[in-house]
């Protein structure tokens, strides 16, 4: 992905931890997807030993969402682009 004049695309922008968690949930969901968001999510929290004090699962589950549009989102405006 060639980037010009500096321009990051916004997903890119984003914590390092909540792109670590959207590739490790989207990974699970793309390739079984029988297993729900909320579950990809928890499998992510148990996987990783996070408490439930530290990690909340339905903030997770919206971070995820965010992330998925802004990722459309930037595939819409760079297909018109071209």
């Amino acid at each position: 992905m060639a980037l010009k004049d500096g321009f990051v695309p916004k997903f890119l922008q984003r914590r390092t931890f909540d792109m670590f968690m959207f590739g490790y949930v989207d990974g699970i969901h793309t390739e079984l997807p029988s297993v729900s968001i909320k579950k990809a999510v928890a499998m992510f929290r148990k996987r990783y030993n996070l408490s439930v004090d530290d990690f909340n699962e339905d903030s997770a589950c919206r971070e995820y969402q965010r992330i998925k549009e802004e990722i459309k989102q930037y595939d819409k405006e760079r297909m018109a682009a071209v």
